[in-house]
């Protein structure tokens, strides 16, 4: 997962250590695509502890060659259909302004589930130390409608 975060030219990469602890202690909640035994996507998130409801994603990532397939959408349903047992019925996840297609696979996700994607803003760019970083929107989708079989819509 740090390779393809590093190596992706889009993602903001997180230590090695980050991905090594969301590996062992939330791989519930994270999904790794792989073809011909090589890592070409992933998704890292947690279910935060005051919003047990909530699968917050913290990063998704899908190596240059494989974007545009369809692969970060795959994975989000993959790892929702795990989660029914915890009846998490809402997807959450920080975006910058400038990540078009983050944003489209949100408010995709919720026209496909035919509910809402709300947007609000959560951390503004003056509370980030670096210089020039973005304001980071939460997009919130849901609720998604949950199938009798335990998968999602």
């Amino acid at each position: 997962m740090w390779e393809l975060a590093r190596d992706s030219g889009v993602l903001e990469p997180n230590s090695s250590y980050a991905y090594l602890m969301f590996a062992k202690f939330f791989a519930e909640t994270c999904v790794l695509a792989v073809e011909n035994g090589k890592p070409v996507g992933f998704v890292t998130g947690f279910i935060p502890p005051k919003a047990p409801q909530t699968l917050f994603v913290w990063q998704i990532g899908v190596s240059a060659t494989h974007r545009g397939q369809g692969i970060a959408k795959e994975m989000l349903r993959r790892l929702l259909q795990r989660q029914g047992q915890h009846k998490v019925c809402f997807l959450e996840a920080t975006v910058s302004m400038s990540n078009g297609a983050s944003q489209a696979l949100f408010t995709s996700m919720a026209k496909e589930w035919g509910t809402s994607c709300t947007v609000a803003e959560c951390f503004s760019a003056d509370v980030f130390p670096e210089e020039a970083h973005e304001a980071e929107w939460t997009y919130r989708v849901g609720p998604i409608p949950i199938q009798s079989k335990g998968g999602y819509a």
